[in-house]
Parts: structure tokens; C-alpha cells; sequence
């Protein structure tokens, strides 16, 4: 496949992943537990500690855009923390939701028909912190980064549910963490192969192939 012939190319270990992982691994500090919640076009979850991507048995942990929001099922969570769902909710095309959301603090994320969008990324929030009990969970994406003022009432809506609540951000570099996490997770790979040189050891085995399931963001 196209890996294969990368690595035989380069003549070096080629590791490649999705943009969601690279982009938590960019805003995770030092070795803390990170979930980075992407949700643009689509939703996406990355799961970092520190340096280190954490993608499951198969490349497929965070993906919790499966479940439904209601009991009975309804919609799915990817369905919904989206820009085809948030803009259904306030009866907009995509085209006319993007320029709804320029600026910091977007009027239009105030409006009463965005309360099903709140209430799926309250319960998406739920289960990352039940099932990762993460430090911090950042959010990014189109969409994402414009949650900033809404951070508190997430929080606090958390903690009336659960018995303790991560810290909340948004991204604080979102036009760079992707490129930033590739970086750290290039060099923390190039230093433990100087460490299994220095120790006369076998090289590091080479990388999974890229997990099929990878959801992508923007």
C-alpha cells in the first residue's frame, strides 16, 4: 500500500495518523491525559497522553459519534456535533452557518434552536469524562473553537451530572496543532530510536498501518 512504498522511499520508519490525534497530541502539556474534541464538517475524537497517541485495540477509542442522543435512539452525536447539524437546527446552509460564525463569540450560537446541539455536546462531554477521566478536554474544529464563553456552562452542567468534571478549553493554537503534534510525535519516536541504538538494542518495530476507521476533521 501507499505506507509501504512511503517507508521504502525514505528508506526510514513513516508513521502516519489522522488529524484529530495529531492535533491532541499538539495541545496536550507535558504528559497530562488529553481528549481533543474536533467538530467541524464532522466530529472527530483524539485521545493523547503527552506525546503518546492512545487509539485503542484497533485504532478506534473516542469514536462515541456512534451513539444516539436519546435513549430511544434519535440522531447520532456525529449526526448532530456537526456543521450539516448545527446548521439544520438554525434552518441555514452550511455556506450561510460559516459566515454566521466569524468572529470570537458568535451571536448565533446563542439562539434558542442551538439547545439540541448543546444538549448532545453535554452528553458527548459526559462520556469522555466517565470513560477517560481525562485532565482537560480542548475543543477545536470550525465550530469547536467558537465555544469559548460557553466553557463555564458546559462545566457546570457536567458537575451536576457527575461527581467531578475535567478542565475545558478551546484550542489554543487550532490553525497549528496538528502540525505541532506531528512534530512532537516525530521527535519522542527519533529519541527512543537514539535510546534503542545507544542500548544495542533491535530497532523499534515498524508502525501500524493507518487504522481504516480514523475519523478526519477540519
Amino acid at each position: 500500500g501507499a505506507l509501504k512504498r512511503l517507508r521504502s522511499a525514505f528508506g526510514a520508519a513513516v508513521q502516519i495518523d489522522n488529524d484529530v490525534n495529531l492535533a491532541a497530541v499538539g495541545e496536550a502539556r507535558n504528559d497530562e491525559l488529553l481528549v481533543f474534541l474536533w467538530i467541524g464538517s464532522g466530529m472527530g475524537v483524539g485521545i493523547a497522553q503527552g506525546k503518546q497517541v492512545f487509539a485503542g485495540h484497533k485504532g478506534r477509542a473516542g469514536e462515541i459519534g456512534y451513539l444516539p442522543t436519546t435513549a430511544g435512539g434519535g440522531p447520532t452525536l456525529e449526526r448532530l456535533l456537526s456543521a450539516d447539524g448545527l446548521a439544520g437546527l438554525l434552518a441555514l446552509t452550511t455556506e450561510q452557518l460559516k459566515v454566521a460564525l466569524h468572529g470570537h463569540d458568535p451571536a448565533i450560537l446563542r439562539s434558542v434552536h442551538t439547545a439540541p446541539f448543546f444538549d448532545s455536546l453535554a452528553f458527548a462531554l459526559q462520556v469522555l469524562s466517565l470513560t477517560l477521566d481525562p485532565a482537560r478536554i480542548v475543543l477545536g474544529g470550525q465550530i469547536g473553537i467558537k465555544l469559548g464563553s460557553h466553557l463555564g456552562a458546559l462545566r457546570s452542567s457536567l458537575l451536576a451530572q457527575l461527581p467531578f468534571a475535567p478542565d475545558l478549553d478551546v484550542a489554543a493554537r487550532p490553525q497549528h496543532a496538528v502540525t505541532a503534534g506531528a512534530l512532537k510525535v516525530a521527535a519522542a519516536t527519533a529519541f527512543q530510536d537514539v535510546l534503542h541504538e545507544l542500548d544495542g538494542k533491535r530497532a523499534r518495530a515498524a508502525p501500524a498501518p493507518l487504522n481504516e476507521y480514523a475519523a478526519n476533521g477540519d
